[in-house]
């Protein structure tokens, strides 16, 4: 049997890493299509878009509490 290049665990590792970058970038993209279809219609003003994305990302964090040291 051969041996694996990398262990199993930093694969995994950065597997995990490649696939927070990528939800992150998909999520990104799904909120300015949001966002942008919103303004672009005049239903929200630029200003209120980004009112309402920061109390998204607000939320987010408040939700995704790293633990203290």
């Amino acid at each position: 049997m051969e041996t694996l290049f990398l262990s199993p665990l930093t694969i995994i590792i950065i597997a995990s890493i490649v696939g927070f970058f990528m939800a992150y970038g998909i999520g990104a993209n799904d909120v300015a299509n949001a966002m942008g279809t919103s303004v672009g219609s005049k239903a929200l003003t630029l200003k209120q878009a980004i009112i309402i994305a920061a109390i998204f990302l607000e939320h987010i964090l408040e939700v995704v509490k790293l633990p203290q040291q």
